[in-house]
Formats: C-alpha cells, structure tokens, sequence
C-alpha cells in the first residue's frame, strides 16, 4: 500500500484487495512478494516484447 501511495496509483479497495491476496507472501500474510510482483509487472517480455533470449549482440560482437 506504501509503494502504490508513492507511485500515486489509486485503485478500489476491492481490487487492493485482488492484488493484496495475489500478492501476498505465503510466509507471512502482512507482506507481499515484491520479487513476484515486479516480475509481473516490470517483465521485459511484457514491456518491450523481448527478452534476454532476445539479445543478439553476440552475432554481430562475437568473442575473439
């Protein structure tokens, strides 16, 4: 609920609630996993439509 609040992101207390459940660390119901969250929502695929498979510097810059 801080990081939304410092993003400015408002969102229904119903879907807080979505994501809260979601979200949650298994391990302890008062926390969430932000490791599982921002690979949801910051996923390269997601964000740019390629990911590190995608990188094909190596073709043009081979090892010497």
């Amino acid at each position: 609920m801080r990081v939304l609040d410092l993003l400015k992101i408002t969102a229904p207390p119903n879907e807080l609630q979505v994501l809260l459940r979601r979200y949650m660390d298994k391990g302890n119901v008062d926390e969430v996993n932000y490791v599982d969250f921002t690979d949801d929502v910051d996923n390269e695929k997601m964000l740019f439509g390629v990911g590190r498979d995608f990188n094909q510097a190596k073709e043009f810059f081979p090892k010497t």
